[in-house]
């Protein structure tokens, strides 16, 4: 019997006659199993996705269920005892904040996936099983604490309708943009590539092969490759051994003598084709134009199966695609909380972020955790797009006898004098000021000198110089510093301190202790969005010379630039 009838109407735009929707609750698999039949003839009427149907998603779960520790939970909707709506969810408890909670999610999230997900249904019933289905989870709030659905297609009808109904009836509702980003490509032309590829029959080394290198790409980031883990591995292979004409699936592969260094798994969703995984042995030297050439390989083979289109999802890293038309499409998560007690503390426990973050740990099916982790590097990386900016200053080492505030004192260390500071003293410095004694003992020994202030007998600010080639990490380069010259560098004032001009006279001290050593000019290069050390350095009559931008792109671009080209900036900076 259905739990609940919702008034639906087929076509909003026709006359047709009103019609109920009846709602019900799949949690055995015994119903999970008798619901295929007729599961399985929506998607046809309704041409869904590959990812979206019966069998794609029923391996998934027979792989997953372990894992993930999860039970089904899935909502269908019918008219006239037709089925006319699917959407296959599965239930686990997770904790956050140390309290233990349940979290809806959808089927097919983890482990290989494709760019976006979507529940079965037709487009003119969307916006109203959108609603149904958030009538239903409202009815069933006692049995939930957060929904999680992740990668929901965009735009979508229904999770625009399951969301505004949601979030009309109290409960809180964030949309945020979902991991694996994705580019579609039009399969005409002619890609070119340097590298033929060939195609691996033997479905269980294929996906060996392919899940090895995975493994040491996302290595690189410090995250757990999705297609790491027996569960990856199962479904991979049955998909690849049950893959008919109809649903051509292949794994192609670049090889260097007797090594693979290139895989791809290609599976064909109607007149598109998906590259559900790429991997890149990221030791090769030309890394990029191998991603390139596996991927040009791929397009040429799609387009001999007479496909249309090509979408590749980003993994680790984002190879540089074929000279194709292409277009970039992205999925949404949707995180609904509840209206229970335990949903009431996830709501106020800190960021978004920390929250999906937490929610998402899963053992051996991280795919959601690792995409997020991706998203987020990608995304920097497009709004700064891999560039960092600096303003260089100069200044002229003269002294302007400033009062320094009641309070403040300044000290000079030097390789000469730190045998005159006791270990108290030391220690005071390493806490205070966050250096590290061995590091400070290195640097005085290669000739550097560090001007120290004092706050009421506490250190509350440091500077350093020096006057010897030395490496600069910000811009991956040696400062090469002139004779009668010096760079200041590591210039330091902690929070409490702050508001006493204690950075700009500790810059006025390091003049004199300079012009002791006969340099008469210093150089200093700070952060572009650092407005309390350009303050410091123009209080102490530094004058900006000129922008440095450091264009970093691993593995093939890093580049310093300096505007406008100041001959004295350049020969700093070894340009």
């Amino acid at each position: 019997m259905p739990l609940f009838r919702l008034l639906a109407l087929p076509n909003e735009a026709s006359c047709q006659v009103l019609c109920s929707m009846d709602i019900k609750l799949i949690e055995d698999e015994a119903g999970w199993s008798q619901l295929r039949a007729s599961w399985q003839q929506l998607c046809d009427e309704t041409q869904q996705s590959v990812f979206a149907s019966p069998k794609w998603l029923d391996a998934w779960w027979r792989n997953f269920i372990v894992p993930l520790e999860a039970s089904l939970y899935v909502v269908t909707g019918s008219i006239d005892g037709s089925l006319r709506f699917v959407a296959p969810m599965y239930r686990r408890e997770v904790r956050l904040a140390g309290i233990k909670m349940c979290e809806l999610r959808m089927m097919g999230d983890a482990g290989p996936r494709p760019s976006s997900i979507s529940f079965t249904v037709s487009k003119e019933l969307a916006a109203r099983a959108g609603k149904a289905l958030a009538k239903f989870l409202l009815h069933k709030a006692d049995e939930w604490d957060v929904l999680a659905l992740e990668p929901f297609e965009d735009p979508s009808v229904l999770r625009a309708s399951l969301a505004s109904m949601l979030s009309s009836k109290g409960c809180k509702v964030e949309s945020l943009k979902a991991g694996g980003e994705h580019r579609r490509m039009s399969l005409t032309g002619e890609p070119s590539f340097k590298r033929k590829a060939k195609v691996l029959a033997e479905n269980h080394y294929a996906v060996r092969a392919i899940q090895r290198l995975s493994k040491q790409e996302w290595a690189q980031l410090d995250e757990t490759s999705p297609l790491a883990g027996g569960a990856s591995f199962a479904l991979l292979t049955e998909h690849l051994s049950q893959s008919t004409d109809g649903e051509k699936s292949e794994v192609v592969v670049i090889t260097a003598g007797s090594r693979n260094v290139a895989l791809a798994l290609t599976v064909d969703d109607g007149p598109r084709s998906v590259v559900l995984a790429a991997a890149v042995d990221p030791e090769i030297s030309d890394y990029d134009e191998c991603g390139k050439d596996l991927l040009s390989n791929v397009a040429v083979r799609c387009m001999a199966r007479g496909q249309k289109s090509l979408d590749v999802v980003m993994g680790a890293s984002q190879y540089t695609l074929p000279e194709l038309p292409q277009s970039k499409h992205r999925a949404v998560s949707l995180i609904a909380y509840g209206t229970s007690k335990t949903a009431t503390v996830a709501k106020t426990y800190g960021s978004v972020a920390k929250r999906v973050s937490k929610a998402q740990k899963v053992p051996e099916a991280a795919t959601a955790r690792a995409r997020a982790a991706w998203a987020k590097i990608a995304a920097k990386a497009e709004q700064v797009a891999g560039v960092t900016s600096f303003q260089l200053f100069r200044g002229e080492l003269w002294t302007r006898g400033a009062t320094l505030a009641e309070g403040a004192r300044m000290l000079h260390l030097s390789q000469e004098k730190q045998e005159d500071w006791d270990q108290d003293a030391r220690m005071k410095i390493v806490s205070d000021l966050k250096q590290d004694w061995a590091t400070v003992e290195k640097r005085l020994a290669a000739g550097d000198d560090a001007v120290l202030a004092y706050w009421d007998d506490s250190p509350a600010g440091i500077v350093w110089a020096s006057t010897t080639t030395l490496k600069e990490p910000r811009l991956g380069r040696e400062i090469v510093i002139a004779p009668a010259q010096a760079y200041i560098y590591g210039v330091y004032v902690p929070a409490h301190a702050r508001g006493h001009s204690l950075g700009s006279a500790m810059l006025e001290d390091m003049a004199r202790v300079l012009r002791t050593k006969d340099v008469y000019q210093s150089w200093a290069l700070v952060s572009a969005n650092n407005v309390g050390g350009i303050r410091a350095l123009q209080k102490a009559a530094y004058m900006p010379v000129a922008d440095v931008t450091r264009t970093l792109v691993k593995p093939a671009v890093d580049r310093v630039t300096v505007r406008p080209p100041d001959p004295g900036a350049r020969a700093l900076l070894g340009l």
